[in-house]
């Protein structure tokens, strides 16, 4: 199975409700900035919680479904979105310990704050709108300081046992 599956045209529709998403946590709940927190791996940014906590916004993530590539049950739990500010990145980290996949799709487009995974080599991928990665939650992967304004959804996905 490949680590890094990159599927290069996410409708502009769900992209643009995530926008929207986001937009909505900035101006109604900036309190609830995540990125505040020491443990998270987001500088300089606002990141939402997990939006799926509410129905609406699970109903805005549900096309997402389409585009999951693997061929087994899975449990899309967690979205976050994030948006990074002038000198933002996100720290190097893995996923292994809470789920077994993970996905990032951009939300704009950016000139720099590539996101980069490690496999034997360093990875790098530009931030493309509509551009979606799926990895194993085992690859250790970062965010480049980024000049302003890139913006994401973040993703997990866990299987689901079915015995």
């Amino acid at each position: 199975m490949d680590k890094l599956i990159i599927q290069n045209q996410v409708s502009d529709k769900l992209v643009n409700d995530f926008l929207f998403v986001l937009e909505i946590y900035q101006q109604m709940k900036p309190e609830l900035n995540q990125a505040l927190n020491d443990s998270i791996c987001s500088e300089n940014a606002y990141q939402t919680p997990n939006i799926l906590e509410f129905d609406l916004f699970q109903k805005v993530s549900l096309p997402l479904l389409e585009y999951i590539p693997y061929d087994m049950n899975l449990d899309l739990f967690h979205i976050h979105l994030i948006e990074y500010f002038n000198g933002g990145l996100q720290r190097g980290h893995d996923h292994k310990k809470t789920e077994d996949f993970s996905f990032i799709l951009y939300l704009n487009d950016s000139d720099d704050g590539h996101s980069c995974f490690l496999k034997k080599n360093t990875i790098k991928i530009k931030p493309t709108k509509g551009k979606i990665i799926f990895f194993q939650s085992d690859i250790w992967h970062w965010g480049e300081h980024t000049s302003g304004n890139k913006k994401v959804a973040v993703g997990a996905l866990k299987k689901i046992n079915n015995g």
